[in-house]
């Protein structure tokens, strides 16, 4: 019985995997919406912006699903687990960063680089809500997977 509840899961590495899924699935959202916004009806098909915009988004979004897939299927495996972590801090981290820079002045708040970097972090407080559950959640089974190896 112990091999099956190690394949799983608990309740922190199944609510990582269900994160990351919704996670990537706001991404790929997101990337829809500036596909429709930018080559749909607007005129801006060969706009460098537009397109970074849409690929950056459906990348991040392909990685937390494929992370969400691979979380889901070994959770025992506290890698992908650190790697959801680090992830999901980072995308957090520069997205409250590029607010801060963006409130010093109107040079930055229209600035093409921090609108870009703003919407591949995930634009929207929703989004930013879930990456953080993301952290947490990542950071408790983290650290079970690693109790769990050094008592075992």
């Amino acid at each position: 019985m112990g091999t099956s509840k190690a394949k799983r899961g608990t309740l922190e590495t199944e609510a990582t995997s269900f994160l990351l899924f919704v996670a990537g699935a706001f991404f790929f959202l997101e990337g829809l919406i500036h596909y429709d916004d930018f080559f749909v009806t607007s005129s801006e098909t060969h706009s460098v912006t537009a397109i970074a915009l849409v690929i950056g988004s459906v990348a991040v979004a392909i990685l937390y699903l494929v992370l969400a897939y691979s979380c889901w299927k070994n959770p025992s495996d506290q890698g992908f687990f650190g790697f959801a972590l680090i992830l999901s801090s980072l995308l957090s981290t520069s997205y409250f960063v590029l607010e801060i820079v963006e409130s010093a002045g109107p040079q930055f708040y229209f600035s093409a680089f921090f609108n870009y970097v703003q919407f591949v972090a995930g634009y929207g407080s929703v989004t930013i809500f879930v990456e953080l559950l993301i952290a947490f959640f990542s950071f408790r089974a983290y650290r079970l997977s690693s109790e769990s190896l050094l008592r075992g």
